[in-house]
């Protein structure tokens, strides 16, 4: 069963009044929302620009590569990084003579 009530004017009123403020503040919304999308669009934008010119840094003050992207310090005069250990100095191997019956093999061959 359906019914249908009549609001009185004073009520219709307000109701579309609510309405068409709801309306607006979810215009509003989306408004706000768009801005902030581009905002964040250029925020992106300039961090990559940064990046690329900290990475220019490094190649022409001859930094060493890091482990992760170097990073501005807190007051932004300093680069931040971190590298990889130096490797040990190579250590040459050497062979051991090798012994036959308990005498080294060398000696036999050098008399």
């Amino acid at each position: 069963m359906k019914i249908e009530h009549t609001l009185n004017p004073t009520m219709q009123a307000y109701v579309r009044a609510g309405i068409d403020e709801v309306n607006r503040l979810r215009r509003e919304y989306w408004q706000f929302l768009g801005q902030a999308k581009e905002a964040e669009m250029a925020a992106a934008v300039l961090q990559a620009k940064l990046s690329e010119q900290l990475g220019l840094i490094q190649q022409s003050e001859g930094l060493p590569a890091p482990i992760a992207p170097y990073r501005l310090n807190d007051d932004a005069t300093k680069l931040i990084g971190e590298v990889p250990d130096p490797a040990p100095a190579a250590v040459e191997p050497v062979m051991a003579a090798p012994y036959v019956n308990g005498v080294p093999r060398v000696a036999e061959h050098a008399g």
